[in-house]
């Protein structure tokens, strides 16, 4: 579990679309993740490329809703203070890199 946020953090720094999340909201939209997993999701490290993946697809929907729920604090949206282009700006960036496998490859290496 360790791994994959590290691994996303890394794609977020080296990203300047994503200059305004932070590490806190990254952490909140993972631990939200997790608890969408139930218990059946598996964390295997055999899995992490399946769940890097489902992680960056459940951190665009929460782009794209612009929703993301203070973990302890649900009724608190952590990305109000985030203007409305920069959400967009960010959705768009995070669409074309999970769909497309060369911008992928770009940013991890």
């Amino acid at each position: 579990r360790k791994e994959l946020l590290r691994i996303v953090k890394y794609i977020i720094r080296q990203e300047s679309t994503f200059s305004k999340l932070t590490s806190y909201h990254l952490k909140a939209a993972f631990l939200s993740y997790k608890d969408s997993l139930g218990s059946d999701g598996e964390w295997h490290n055999d899995k992490l490329a399946e769940r890097f993946l489902e992680f960056l697809k459940f951190l665009h929907g929460r782009l794209v809703e612009k929703l993301l729920p203070h973990y302890w604090i649900p009724e608190l949206n952590l990305l109000d203070e985030i203007l409305d282009e920069t959400l967009k700006n960010m959705e768009g960036r995070m669409a074309k890199l999970l769909a497309d496998e060369t911008e992928m490859g770009k940013v991890l290496n």
